[in-house]
């Protein structure tokens, strides 16, 4: 089809590996500011003596990730701790991340449910917040499912929603003059096609911003937020900017299921909160808090939204998922991640499971190299046969092999512009991949 071939190019051009972000942002490792009062410090303060204090604390906590602000059905709201967190930031020479999460109507009446409770009471809290805000430095993610939800959802005023997506696109775009500023739209395979979430977009003015945000609280492999990202932009018929939220989606996508979104298990931690200067992306970064759960569901049943849970944390850093019967789903009690293996600036772009463990193939752009790991979900501390391997397309194959505890690899080569056979084996179960990622 003409489309599928345009599509095609468009994506070679703007999403590939070769791009270059033409959005001004700062450079330096750890430029964004981490929140001394998330949930997760909160948490490690008040249960310094649990044996999981320290790894929550190293692993979470200290990482830098999104503040979200919003309001529970229009309670008493003061929008002094929004400068202050600013303000705190500035002195710290780092950029704060913001997740304005406040919408009339919020979440459809979901697990998130509340916000302002009319119009008029959202419009004078965005505006307050973006005022707060003013010319200092942040990174802004505006209103998770607010768009998306206006294409799917039967029981909110759409007029009411669209009406309200411009004035708060207009609002932050008006009075902040050192924000980057970023409406979320969706993840890599919702809400429909990239058309609709494109029209959307334009009709919320984004090109007075900097771009849209994938992934939000989601787990998608980051290169499917790329894939996405390239296919808006083709209907957009411009480069908008993007950020992808990397928080959970280590492992990828574990749960297909209708509710898959919330709290799966097999969920594992991403890439560390870092501008990606070398593109496709603008940033990414970790939005949703680790550990604070998604809503009373699946492996967080009995855990309302929003509240830090030990069990969940300790899940997303280990991959150790206890289904209820003493065994575990997901990446058994292996303690290790493949971006933590890999090394910072890595992040899942493929991975296939295996009897007992899991390959994973991560990119970066920053050095231009792929790198692969096996991760081992059985027999995890035990030395037991495990490999690694990645073949460059011309080059030879290098594979790490022996008898290993909990992973082999990592093996890393520089594929900038070239094809990539990756694969590994737990045991006797093995498997290879054709010559694929050809350039990205």
């Amino acid at each position: 089809m003409k489309i599928s071939i345009l599509l095609l190019i468009f994506l070679s051009v703007f999403a590939g590996k070769s791009y270059s972000n033409d959005i001004a942002a700062p450079q330096a490792a750890g430029e964004f500011y981490t929140d001394p009062g998330s949930n997760a410090y909160k948490w490690v303060g008040l249960n310094g003596g649990s044996a999981n204090a320290e790894t929550i604390r190293t692993h979470i906590a200290e990482q830098a990730g999104g503040k979200w602000y919003g309001t529970q059905h229009d309670q008493p709201w003061d929008v002094q701790p929004v400068g202050d967190y600013v303000s705190d930031a500035a002195a710290a020479g780092q950029v704060p991340i913001l997740v304005a999460y406040n919408m009339y109507q919020r979440d459809c009446g979901g697990e998130s449910n509340g916000g302002a409770s009319s119009k008029q009471s959202y419009k004078a809290w965005i505006d307050d917040f973006a005022s707060a805000i003013g010319d200092r430095e942040a990174l802004v993610v505006l209103e998770p499912d607010a768009l998306t939800q206006y294409l799917v959802c039967g029981n909110i005023d759409k007029p009411a929603r669209q009406e309200l997506l411009a004035y708060a696109v207009n609002s932050l775009a008006s009075k902040t003059s050192n924000a980057q500023v970023y409406l979320d739209a969706g993840n890599a395979e919702w809400p429909g096609d990239a058309s609709s979430i494109a029209a959307a977009l334009q009709e919320a003015g984004v090109k007075k911003i900097d771009g849209f945000a994938l992934n939000v609280s989601n787990h998608y492999e980051t290169y499917k937020s790329h894939d996405r990202a390239g296919a808006i932009n083709y209907f957009l018929g411009t480069r908008a900017g993007y950020v992808v939220d990397t928080s959970r989606n280590g492992a990828g996508k574990t749960d297909t299921s209708e509710n898959g979104w919330c709290n799966p298990k097999g969920a594992m931690l991403g890439e560390h909160s870092r501008y990606t200067p070398d593109g496709p992306a603008d940033a990414v970064l970790w939005l949703k808090v680790p550990g604070d759960s998604d809503g009373s569901c699946n492996y967080g049943e009995g855990i309302p939204a929003g509240q830090f849970s030990e069990k969940l944390a300790m899940a997303l850093i280990t991959g150790d998922y206890d289904d209820g019967d003493g065994g575990d789903v997901g990446s058994g009690d292996n303690p290790y991640s493949p971006t933590e293996i890999c090394g910072n600036g890595f992040s899942v772009i493929n991975s296939h499971a295996l009897g007992g463990g899991t390959i994973y193939l991560l990119w970066s752009g920053s050095s231009g190299q792929n790198c692969v790991v096996t991760m081992k979900t059985s027999n995890t501390g035990l030395p037991s046969p495990v490999s690694a391997s990645l073949q460059v397309e011309g080059g030879t194959q290098t594979t790490d092999s022996g008898n290993f505890s909990y992973y082999a690899g990592p093996v890393k080569k520089s594929a900038s512009n070239d094809c990539v056979k990756w694969g590994g084996s737990v045991g006797s179960s093995s498997w290879e991949s054709p010559f694929e990622h050809c350039g990205g």
